[in-house]
């Protein structure tokens, strides 16, 4: 499939998807949410498509949304979000609350990596699974510097990854950090010298896309619910979760390759 604002290259059972519109700083616009939901839909029917990785051309990773756009219209639009049949499978009712691709990663059951290559500005990185950040990077959560409230979810995201008072620190005063403070707050997993990015990132993937992908996404399904669940309907989610994956064989796999001392192969089945 031909795109214009993203590149797509996916090397064994990891995809990077690099943002691709670096004269604005990559900011989000509605055709670029429109090729980025197209882009999962088809990792998602891609059963060798693992892992993702999401970063961005030139010195910025995301500009938040393009506020061009905004000022042509005069307000924020939603932007559009198909109604994928895969949250559906996941949990019914995550199809109503999805405004933005940011939050739809989260239900997206393939890992997403962000490889953080410079500016983030805005929520696109929180809804990432794990972030990687170059030395370069720096984070800015601007919304109010415009008049605005949150979006992209990062009124939920941003408490729950760097607890409450940075949270509101960073929102109310819209100020810009750079990737070690990122890491000491712990926005970012890593930090990393810039031509390393890449390298280190795609070393993680790799490692992850080796894993079995049903007991990975299950893994991720159980990790959110947990968030905002109570100890006792998440282990009660857990224990559901985990009694399916060992009926797969992937599970029968990771015994046989134990007992045999070696390494398992995993088809994701």
């Amino acid at each position: 499939m031909e795109y214009r604002k993203i590149i797509v290259e996916q090397d064994g059972g990891v995809v990077v998807i690099k943002q691709n519109n670096p004269e604005r700083m990559n900011a989000a616009d509605p055709e670029m949410t429109r090729e980025m939901y197209a882009e999962l839909d088809r990792i998602q029917a891609d059963p060798q498509a693992r892992v993702v990785v999401l970063t961005g051309a030139g010195r910025a990773f995301s500009g938040g949304y393009d506020m061009n756009v905004m000022k042509a219209e005069g307000r924020e639009p939603p932007p559009a979000v198909p109604d994928h049949p895969y949250w559906a499978r996941i949990d019914p009712s995550a199809r109503r609350p999805l405004r933005s691709h940011a939050l739809g990663f989260r239900y997206f059951d393939r890992p997403i990596i962000a490889a953080v290559n410079g500016y983030a500005i805005g929520g696109l990185c929180l809804a990432c699974d794990i972030r990687i950040a170059s030395e370069n990077a720096r984070f800015c959560f601007m919304y109010t510097r415009r008049g605005l409230s949150p979006a992209e979810g990062s009124s939920y995201l941003l408490p729950h990854i760097v607890g409450i008072s940075k949270a509101l620190e960073l929102a109310f005063t819209g100020e810009m950090i750079d990737a070690r403070e990122a890491e000491r707050i712990g926005l970012v997993s890593k930090v990393v010298p810039h031509e390393q990015l890449m390298p280190v990132t795609m070393e993680l993937a790799q490692r992850i896309a080796r894993n079995p992908p049903i007991a990975i996404g299950l893994t991720k399904y159980v990790m959110y619910k947990a968030l905002h669940s109570s100890i006792e309907d998440s282990m009660a989610l857990q224990n559901v979760a985990h009694t399916a994956s060992t009926l797969t064989e992937d599970h029968r796999e990771g015994v046989r390759a134990y007992a045999e001392k070696r390494e398992p192969r995993f088809q994701g089945r």
